[in-house]
């Protein structure tokens, strides 16, 4: 059986606002200060990923490798980590309000500087916060 992935070359400043990017490769991409708003990386490969300074408010990254991937000064208002996997992954000065991070993993994340308010967390158990 053959399985063929999607990858894009995407340069930075891309306007990609809705693109459907699900279950691509973007490793080690460099989109800095690109418009990703309300796109679907579900499932992507983004590790190692440089979308420095981006626009992601309102993306969905449910199940996304994003494992040392930069997102300082990224814009992630109400953006969708769910069972992200973030560990490693620089996050500082982020805006992270309103995110929903239930079952990621931030192991060794820098979320120095970074505004988490209204995120809704959980603790592995099962039940889940959210950050005032």
């Amino acid at each position: 059986m053959t399985i063929i992935r999607k990858t894009y070359h995407i340069e930075p400043r891309s306007f990609l606002e809705g693109a459907d990017l699900s279950n691509t490769s973007l490793m080690g991409a460099n989109l800095k200060e690109s418009n990703l708003r309300r796109a679907n990386l579900t499932d992507a490969n983004l590790s190692r990923w440089g979308p420095e300074e981006t626009n992601l408010e309102g993306a969905i990254l449910d199940g996304a490798d994003l494992r040392n991937a930069n997102l300082d000064y990224a814009n992630l208002v109400r953006a969708s980590f769910q069972g992200a996997k973030l560990s490693g992954t620089s996050l500082r000065n982020a805006r992270l309000y309103f995110v929903d991070l239930r079952g990621a993993n931030l192991l060794h994340a820098n979320t120095f500087q970074a505004r988490l308010s209204g995120a809704i967390i959980d603790d592995g158990q099962g039940n889940e916060y959210e950050l005032v």
